[in-house]
């Protein structure tokens, strides 16, 4: 049976992440180095007052960079990349590449229901 309404399907935080970065209006706060492989928050009180509670549902910058952690972001720091967010499926223009990334947490707390010991 299909159902009357379609459930509702919240973009993950990748995709929210790379429609960010796509925004003219956030460059000066958000956004990709010039090579598209890696992105950087330019001002962070900004960032976490004017997109994080609109974009992420977030308050704190802290809870941003957990969620970048948990999806495999690494941040360089050093060289001249340093502070900026890197993963090999996140590229700019690219958006199709982030229904391949996974969150980590969401992997670890799935139950391998094969496994469950019956009582």
């Amino acid at each position: 049976m299909t159902p009357l309404v379609k459930p509702l399907h919240s973009p993950s935080f990748v995709m929210k992440l790379h429609a960010v970065l796509m925004r003219d209006d956030l460059k000066s706060i958000i956004s990709w180095l010039p090579h598209g492989r890696s992105w950087k928050i330019i001002h962070e009180r900004e960032f976490e007052i004017r997109t994080l509670p609109i974009y992420f549902n977030l308050k704190k910058i802290s809870s941003f960079h957990e969620q970048a952690a948990e999806w495999g972001f690494q941040r360089f720091k050093t060289g001249p990349d340093q502070g900026t967010f890197y993963h090999e499926r996140f590229l700019r223009g690219l958006p199709h590449l982030c229904k391949k990334m996974k969150n980590a947490s969401l992997s670890r707390s799935m139950v391998d229901v094969e496994h469950i010991e019956e009582f």
